[in-house]
This record gives C-alpha cells, structure tokens and sequence, in this order.
C-alpha cells in the first residue's frame, strides 16, 4: 500500500505497470488479482486514480494474510470477491470469467494480470486445492478478452510446481493445446500435429 508494506513485496508492481500503462499509452487499463491473498495494497495504492479499475478474487482476509476481517476496496470501481470455502477449478474460474467480463464493460483497453501461484494444492502460503491446470483455464479467459495482457508474477511458493503452472497458463493464453502424442519431428514423419498456432513463439 501507500503506507504500509504486507507480505514480501516492497513495491506494488501491479499498481506501478497500470500506471505505466495509463501513461504511455492512454488506453484505460483494468487490473485483475486472481492469487490467494487480497488486492488490498493494490487497492489502496490505486485510491487516487479512479480511472483504473481493480478486481480480485482471494481468500477471506479473516483467515488468509493480512489477516484483517471485513476488507474492502478503495473505490466503487474496484470489486473484492472472497471465496467462502476453498473453491474447486469450476467455481475458481467462473469469478475469474465474471471478473474479465466486468474489467471488459468498464472499458479497459488493456488488462494487468496479478498472476499468482499459491492457490494450488501444497502451497505453504495458500490453503486451496486447486491444480497447475487450473492456469490453462485462466490463460483461455484471458485471450477470449481479445485484450492484450501485461502479466505481473505475484505469490506462488510451491517451487516443484511453478513450471507446471506457467507451462499450462502461457498453453491457455496463446491457445495451445497440450499435444500428449509423440513427438516425432526428429524422425521426420511429422503428421502436423505439432506444428504452432499462428502467432505462437519458437
């Protein structure tokens, strides 16, 4: 926040990149927060800019960091959901699905994605249940927004498990799909099954 620091972040890189964007580019930018823990610092630290809309879905602060009951948002224009019990990747993902639909309808030009690994099964910041293949279904969501996505890296400390994370939400977000069929290009009897989406990276 402005005034106070929480967790391990020393500044608000999800509030500085909106900003940025805001500034170079002059589109309106929405930031969304789909980690364990509150938006509380990115709300606060975006309270003077109403034009900056903030959305996040995040365990109840009474039982998660920053430990406080009843937080609420900065502004009208930044929403807080907070999941009662432990969601499955159903529930998980349609309030993120709700969330990008309502960061859409204020305008945005483009999204900030606080991208956070900790609401996976065995992180010892979290306390949810959810799979690494849960991020292919917010990779999809993100890229049926057609906007284009500034990714922040937030939470996740389950080390033996970020990879598989990242791997299934670059997968959603540039819609690959996960081809379990051999690869046999080095045998040079390719069927096409492997080739890339158009616009896919090397």
């Amino acid at each position: 926040g402005r005034r106070f620091f929480g967790g391990y972040c020393f500044l608000n890189n999800a509030a500085l990149a909106a900003l940025a964007l805001r500034r170079q580019t002059r589109a309106r930018v929405a930031v969304i927060d789909i980690d364990y823990h509150a938006a509380n610092g990115t709300t606060d630290c975006l309270a003077a800019h109403p034009d900056i809309a903030v959305f996040s879905c995040h365990a109840p602060g009474e039982v998660a960091f920053p430990h406080q009951p009843d937080l609420a948002p900065a502004l009208p224009v930044h929403v807080f959901h907070a999941f009662d019990a432990p969601p499955d990747a159903q529930a998980y993902l349609a309030v993120v699905s709700r969330l990008v639909e309502q960061a859409v309808a204020t305008g945005a030009g483009m999204l900030v994605l606080s991208l956070g690994y900790d609401v996976i099964d065995g992180d010892p910041h979290g306390g949810w249940h959810l799979s690494p293949e849960v991020f292919a279904g917010v990779g999809g969501i993100l890229r049926q927004s057609g906007l284009p996505v500034c990714v922040v890296q937030e939470g996740g400390y389950l080390l033996s498990a970020l990879e598989d994370c990242a791997a299934h939400f670059t997968k959603g977000l540039i819609g690959l799909e996960v081809d379990t069929a051999p690869d046999t290009r080095e045998s040079g009897t390719d069927d096409g099954r492997h080739a890339k989406p158009a616009g896919a990276l090397s």
